[in-house]
């Protein structure tokens, strides 16, 4: 079963349901001709009335909500974006590998590098003021600036898995639930089981710390793709046990009710990171923007050294 067979399969649960409820009524159901006969004289008989079918659409209402789950196809594309922006501000000349893939480097950037030398013999306050104000400060404010790229990487990752694993969670649940339904009535019928892995498939990771960073930030991902990476929760084993429609519709809720739990404590951890990086932003917003050399606006008209005049226009 696949997610978009999700809406069929829930579908089926809801069918099973009143095929069961049909039962006591002395009511059988033809799957192939999708029609209704006595159970004794097998003569075909009206469809159920919207009472009998009414009792068991709650099946649909409850996954209905599963069905707008974000596509995690969508948020790999958007992953490879923001990885690609990293990249360019990537001027350590190595790729870093973030969860699934690596994070490649920008060698134009890492050109800067060499301006130390080329201007190693300059001299005067104008030139004071840029090493100290302006190229000294060059790899930290880059490598700051990687760093959040790469916090925005891993969130975007850790997402991407988050959605692929709830999906496959609601579809793990659809699917016992129908099996369940199926064996209702049957004395031999044992529990079914199914396990929620949302929580488990994301994880917490403070130790990333870009060279020449100033910082380091908390890194969230997904766990499969790094090593030694430590989930933020285990995930959980459920079962179905109930004897009759009623009581697997009340399972059902209750195992989406804590699908939806386990989705919206991951989103949580995400936007820990989020709201850490942004806070890390807005208090040290020094320690990622370099300040503009004066002599950038400079113009012959108005470069000049206030002790002996040089560089004042002629007149």
């Amino acid at each position: 079963m696949t997610y978009e067979q999700l809406s069929q399969h829930v579908a089926d649960i809801q069918q099973s349901a009143l095929v069961f409820a049909l039962r006591s009524q002395e009511v059988t159901y033809d799957e192939k001709t999708k029609t209704y006969h006595d159970y004794i004289s097998d003569i075909q008989v009206d469809p159920p009335t919207r009472e009998t079918t009414g009792q068991f659409e709650v099946v649909a209402e409850l996954f209905e909500p599963f069905y707008r789950m974000p596509d995690p196809a969508e948020l790999r594309v958007l992953r490879g974006w923001v990885a690609s922006a990293a990249a360019k501000l990537n001027h350590d000349g190595a790729e870093i590998s973030v969860d699934s893939g690596f994070v490649g480097s920008n060698p134009q950037l890492g050109k800067m590098d060499a301006i130390a030398s080329l201007i190693s013999d300059w001299d005067g306050f104008a030139a004071m003021e840029f090493h100290e104000n302006f190229l000294g400060h060059w790899p930290h404010v880059t490598a700051n600036q990687f760093s959040i790229a790469l916090a925005l990487v891993g969130m975007v990752e850790a997402e991407a898995a988050l959605w692929e694993q709830a999906r496959l969670d609601v579809c793990d649940i659809a699917h016992a639930a129908q099996t369940a339904m199926d064996a209702v009535g049957d004395c031999r019928a044992e529990d079914v089981q199914f396990t929620l892995n949302v929580f488990s498939s994301i994880f917490s990771l403070s130790t990333l710390v870009v060279p020449q960073a100033e910082m380091a930030l908390t890194l969230v991902g997904e766990v499969a793709a790094v090593a030694g990476a430590t989930p933020v929760g285990d995930k959980k084993e459920g079962k179905f046990t109930g004897q009759s429609p009623e009581e697997i519709i009340d399972e059902i809720r209750a195992s989406l009710d804590e699908l939806t739990r386990r989705i919206n404590a991951s989103e949580d951890k995400v936007r820990e990171s989020a709201d850490y990086a942004l806070g890390i932003l807005a208090t040290h917003q020094d320690k990622f923007t370099s300040p503009r050399p004066a002599l950038a606006d400079g113009t012959r008209a108005n470069i000049k050294d206030d002790n002996d005049g040089f560089g004042r226009p002629i007149g």
